[in-house]
């Protein structure tokens, strides 16, 4: 029988082995490694960020950080030769248990958790890694309580989330809180070109930043997405990856135009048009738009457009060009925007976002919905300012 050999995927080969590696997260990084070199290290930590950003990754070299047998405190690098330093270079974390909380919801794996306490580990450090925190009941939150501000002098505990705001108040308040930001466009783009010069591939530019603006900070992603035009070009090597049509067929999304999508978007949504707006939506669902990805990039725009509209600093890149944008379509338009309605809208994009998540396969009719939504809000608080103001 012909056997088939399986390689590393790249987000598996080119997955960081010091904290220096984990891209785009300087702040963090830099926070860690001064409590290192203070060789301060908390037992709780409370890792969030967006999908992709090297919360798990950033777990595990912490993990191995800690339970490094000669471990350099000023330079804060393991030193890679002793044994549990060969074990890692194998894929192996000893006495690191990693565990996903969506899988249970939390209670069996708190109470295992507080039995394998009982119990001495063979390192530096016993280390629990429990990932999507955020879907945790509050039976199992409660439960951690108790070992989150009572733990054994060798347990570390280190909890991972997209969503920190919804991790139990008692729980963040007892972690040391790294957070992680989504990578640039231009340092993921940067970081893919140095992953194809190692590959010795010849992938072109304009596909890069294709690919790097498409995957909005996602590292893993990009790597994924990267692979499969390996994969493309393995199979043809006459394709050609400077053409939006077969970049959209590979990837699944055509190039987007951010600031035009995204300020015709919100130029229809602050007018309070409806026909505007579903125009719009429309032409992105008609081009295969991802609607939970536009809907969080779009959150990131209204937050720092409407504080413009409103008057409120700080200036940014995006309101440049979201006045370029306003500029071309060259009319003057009638913006029913209120303070009250701004924040209206921001609640039914973040609310969009989850539920996006929850009902991928019907995101068309979600999207609608939550368009639908917005538009009714500005119109609803703009008629009533109206109003207040006649009779004021």
């Amino acid at each position: 029988m012909q056997t088939v050999a399986v390689q590393k995927s790249l987000a598996v080969k080119y997955r960081p082995r010091r904290l220096d590696g984990v891209i785009g997260q300087a702040p963090a990084i830099a926070a860690l490694k001064g409590m290192l070199k203070a060789k301060t290290s908390g037992q709780a930590f409370l890792i969030s960020g967006p999908s992709g950003t090297g919360k798990t990754t950033t777990a595990r070299i912490l993990a191995h950080y800690l339970n490094c047998e000669d471990f350099n405190f000023q330079k804060t690098e393991p030193c890679f030769t002793c044994a549990y330093c060969e074990q890692v270079k194998l894929g192996r974390y000893p006495d690191v248990e990693e565990f996903n909380i969506s899988d249970s919801r939390g209670i069996d794996t708190i109470r295992g958790i507080i039995d394998d306490l009982q119990y001495e580990g063979r390192t530096n450090a016993k280390v629990y890694i429990l990932d999507e925190m955020h879907q945790m009941t509050k039976q199992a939150a409660n439960a951690l309580l108790k070992p989150l501000e009572e733990p054994p002098e060798n347990a570390v505990f280190i909890l991972l989330t997209t969503e920190p705001q919804n991790v139990l108040n008692t729980i963040r308040n007892r972690c040391t809180q790294i957070t992680l930001q989504r990578v640039p466009d231009g340092l993921l783009f940067s970081y893919l070109g140095k992953v194809v010069e190692r590959e010795k591939r010849q992938i072109p530019e304009e596909a890069l930043k294709y690919l790097a603006q498409l995957c909005y900070g996602d590292v893993r992603l990009a790597l994924s997405k990267l692979e499969c035009l390996f994969f493309a070009l393995d199979s043809d090597s006459s394709l050609d990856l400077t053409d939006t049509a077969n970049l959209l067929t590979l990837l699944g999304t055509r190039k987007e135009d951010d600031a035009a999508s995204l300020a015709l978007f919100l130029l229809a949504l602050y007018s309070g048009s409806y026909a505007a707006a579903t125009k719009e939506l429309t032409l992105l669902l008609k081009d295969k738009v991802g609607m939970k990805w536009f809907f969080e990039r779009l959150y990131d725009y209204h937050r720092v457009t409407f504080h413009h509209l409103l008057k409120i600093p700080p200036h940014s890149d995006f309101y440049q060009s979201w006045e370029s944008t306003l500029n071309k379509e060259g009319t003057s338009v009638n913006f029913r925007l209120t303070p009250v309605s701004a924040a209206k809208v921001s609640e039914y994009l973040i609310e969009a976002v989850e539920k996006l998540k929850e009902y991928v396969w019907d995101e068309d009719r979600t999207a609608t919905y939550y368009t639908l939504k917005m538009i009714e809000a500005v119109r609803t608080e703009a008629v009533k300012k109206r109003l207040n103001e006649q009779t004021a």
